[in-house]
């Protein structure tokens, strides 16, 4: 729309020259006297139509001028509405990233009890076999469940918290720097 209102005031100024309103184009005045009583009469005739045109160009340029203002507005608007919308998406994906952490606390629980009675079922799988010995003493497999269960459930108590995964992390990299030496030298 902008465009089309410049090309019409554009055109009005290029074509409506000062030469045309004085009666002196050639093209538009082709009479060659410029005193005469026609050119006289239509300059008269003239001039309330500059006064009309000249208005209504002006009139265009302030319509062309308030449409800018409005076009910088509604720009203005859209950037408003583009980062409000970026922030409720930002909102929405915290939300999110909440409930993924408490999924994996959940699944952190679930992986933590396994762990609990993969021992347990370690031992009562060993002590469950038909070849074992069938007499009714209980101490053997109390030193077994204890030699095996105890150390296992510290293991996953201490790598529960951040303390404790990081002194394993620590154990492990000394571990193997010190396999890693032996076997170099």
């Amino acid at each position: 729309m902008r465009q089309t209102i410049k090309a019409m005031a554009d055109a009005y100024e290029e074509t409506f020259t000062e030469a045309v309103w004085e009666g002196k184009h050639s093209t538009i005045w082709p009479l060659s006297e410029e005193n005469s009583a026609r050119n006289t009469y239509w300059r008269k005739r003239m001039a309330p139509l500059k006064k009309d045109f000249d208005y209504e160009i002006s009139r265009l340029k302030n319509l062309m001028r308030d449409n800018d203002v409005l076009r910088k507005e509604t720009r203005d608007l859209r950037d408003n509405l583009f980062s409000g919308t970026s922030v409720l998406e930002s909102r929405k994906l915290v939300e999110q990233i909440e409930i993924t952490v408490q999924q994996g606390q959940n699944i952190k629980l679930l992986t933590l009890v396994n762990m609990f009675f993969l021992s347990l079922t370690f031992v009562t799988s060993v002590f469950g076999m038909t070849n074992m010995s069938v007499e009714p003493t209980f101490w053997c497999f109390g030193l077994v469940l204890t030699t095996v269960c105890v150390p296992f459930f510290l293991l996953i108590g201490s790598m529960n918290t951040n303390r404790g995964m990081w002194f394993w992390h620590e154990q492990v990299h000394t571990l193997f720097s010190h396999a890693w030496s032996w076997i170099i030298w």
